[in-house]
């Protein structure tokens, strides 16, 4: 893997600035911290520490602090721990206090140029509009299985972004045989582009729906004269899958989960 203090500003940055875009939830950032809170969102990926240096010595207390954060709020949350996280047994003593392991997400990147063009014949996939917009939201909120009240919060984002007219993410739909089957987005930043959101149906999966949004998004980004791809991909579903198709592993970051106690 690549030096992840090279590479880890550019995740960082897009997770920050994409926060920041949504303007949902309060973000809590400073050197060495990361965090998101969002009451009204019982999700974790609202509510979650994306990153944290601490010492030795306050490391348990802020652990404590931040459990009774979330607590308080009755919402689950993830904490994500780094290579770059301190202290070193960050995850240990995460475990130690009640916390679960989640998931192990690759940080990856790749150059758009890298990759062949769609094939003519394969899934079709298509920019979302203002008339695939609900479509769009109720394929992602079934793939990802969003409460209700995720998908009205994603409906009044997804409604402004649509309106821009400099656009800052763009969003696709996969279709099966004329059925919305899979989605997949993605956030334009000023040094890098960052893929986020894909997902295929249960029914749908083993079909080359993901391999043909991956495509179809560095097909959109030769045309743009991008050049540079992150993307956080789960360990054992999507990273292998990516990796086949050529993008590089960074470096890995572990997820947490302490679910709202009641």
């Amino acid at each position: 893997m690549a030096d992840p203090a090279a590479a880890y500003p550019l995740f960082h940055d897009a997770t920050r600035l994409e926060i920041e875009r949504s303007g949902v939830g309060e973000l809590e950032h400073r050197d060495g911290w990361l965090q998101i809170t969002t009451p009204d969102a019982p999700v974790v990926w609202r509510n979650m520490v994306h990153h944290a240096v601490l010492s030795d010595d306050e490391a348990d207390a802020r652990i404590d602090e931040i459990i009774a954060h979330y607590a308080a709020l009755e919402v689950p949350f993830l904490w994500r721990v780094t290579p770059l996280c301190r202290p070193l047994d960050l995850g240990a003593r995460l475990m130690a206090r009640g916390f679960g392991h989640f998931e192990t997400l690759c940080c990856m990147t790749t150059d758009p140029a890298d990759h062949p063009a769609p094939d003519p014949d394969g899934p079709v996939v298509q920019a979302v509009d203002a008339a695939s917009a609900e479509r769009y939201i109720q394929t992602s909120g079934d793939a990802w299985g969003m409460p209700e009240a995720a998908r009205e919060r994603f409906r009044t984002l997804l409604a402004r972004e649509l309106d821009q007219t400099e656009r800052n993410a763009l969003h696709f739909l996969v279709f099966d045989d004329g059925q919305p089957a899979g989605t997949g987005s993605m956030s334009l930043f000023p040094r890098s582009v960052h893929f986020s959101g894909s997902a295929v149906l249960d029914g749908f999966r083993g079909r080359g729906l993901y391999r043909a949004l991956i495509l179809e998004r560095m097909r959109v980004l030769r045309a743009m004269g991008r050049n540079l791809v992150s993307v956080h991909a789960v360990k054992d579903t999507s990273a292998p899958i990516l990796r086949r198709m050529g993008f590089r592993d960074e470096f890995e970051v572990a997820s947490y989960e302490y679910a709202a106690r009641a």
